[in-house]
């Protein structure tokens, strides 16, 4: 069995263009998703807070951060805080 060590972002790991900036993004959505499970918020709150859509909202926290810049992910993150 042979291992393959990691760089330390998955990311680039498998080639993905921009690896840095789709990292960031993915952990954003994931400190968004904590925040939400440990404030136990609806989604719908949490949709109107941020300003989306309830479908939208599922798919960004389903991983979908296409069309979202770092800086929107930050807001969002800042408003349910």
């Amino acid at each position: 069995m042979s291992v393959t060590v990691g760089s330390g972002n998955v990311f680039a790991d498998i080639g993905m263009p921009h690896p840095e900036e789709v990292l960031a993004k993915a952990e954003l959505v994931r400190a968004i998703a904590t925040v939400i499970a440990r404030k136990k918020m609806p989604p719908a709150t949490v949709a109107r807070i941020v300003g989306l859509p309830p479908p939208e909202l599922s798919d960004l926290l389903d991983g979908n951060t296409l069309g979202f810049s770092r800086d929107q992910l930050t807001e969002f993150l800042y408003r349910i805080a």
